[in-house]
């Protein structure tokens, strides 16, 4: 499942895309942003259509460093997802 969901653009300003394939649309439930040591924060969870892919956008407002994007799914996994803020 984890090479069904990416994340653009890594590193980032800021904005990033977080996209996944409509086969496995009915399984994502939420997105979390974490920033390790910092912060965790549950993001509202925007999806819209855009070539056959499913597609939420995440604004990085905090300082630049490393931040992780959690995939929590309908089945109980979670996926994890590093991104660079410069």
């Amino acid at each position: 499942i984890a090479s069904l969901i990416y994340v653009y653009p890594n590193p980032t300003k800021g904005k990033v895309t977080v996209i996944w394939d409509d086969a496995i649309d009915d399984l994502v439930v939420s997105l979390r942003l974490i920033r390790p040591d910092v912060y965790s924060a549950i993001l509202p969870l925007t999806i819209y259509e855009s070539d056959g892919k499913r597609k939420a956008q995440i604004y990085i407002t905090g300082a630049l460093g490393y931040y992780i994007i959690n995939i929590q799914l309908s089945d109980g996994r979670e996926l994890n997802k590093k991104v660079i803020k410069i």
